[in-house]
């Protein structure tokens, strides 16, 4: 119904405003201060989005069963919800911090460091795939500072404006973003 899609056309602009006036609360910020407040950010979204933490509890114990008792999915489903509110802050974050602050938190093993120049420095680039696991953004743009050319591939939001904004944060990572077609 009409009134369905002003409601949902609300909550995307709220939410598009609130990832805003979150980059420029973060973006001052230390980067241990920013950490925290990510952290804090989100324990307080397991409290409000509910049915999302349900529905990791479930999955947790669908993928565990009994080798995992309630205490320790709600252990590991907490921490989860905590570890994505730090990695959504390093995700507004980074875009916002010099070459030498990136290379500086980061830390690659000489090992992985010489693999990536051997396969750079054959001029055919390298495809690396990574799910959303751990601060994917953090590794762009740490290839980024060591000179490579980094393009990804990211599937748009249901909300054009809040898509325009994630491709500009990695733009200023220096990662080049194209879109797959979801249709």
């Amino acid at each position: 119904s009409r009134d369905a899609r002003r409601v949902k056309t609300f909550f995307r602009r709220a939410g598009y405003y609130a990832v805003r006036a979150l980059i420029a609360i973060v973006r001052p910020l230390p980067l241990p201060l920013a950490l925290f407040l990510g952290r804090s950010l989100g324990s307080l979204s397991r409290v409000v989005l509910r049915r999302r933490y349900n529905v990791a509890l479930s999955n947790l114990e669908y993928a565990y069963g009994d080798a995992l008792s309630e205490r320790a999915r709600v252990r590991i489903a907490r921490e989860c919800f905590r570890q994505f509110g730090m990695f959504a802050i390093e995700s507004i974050k980074t875009p916002f911090m010099t070459d030498d602050a990136i290379r500086s938190i980061l830390t690659v093993s000489p090992e992985d460091v010489r693999l990536y120049e051997e396969q750079f420095a054959r001029g055919k680039g390298c495809l690396i795939v990574t799910g959303h696991i751990g601060s994917f953004e953090l590794s762009g743009r740490w290839l980024c500072t060591r000179g490579y050319k980094v393009h990804s591939i990211m599937r748009e939001t249901r909300d054009p404006a809040l898509t325009a904004l994630l491709r500009e944060l990695r733009q200023r990572n220096g990662i080049q973003a194209s879109f797959t077609d979801t249709s």
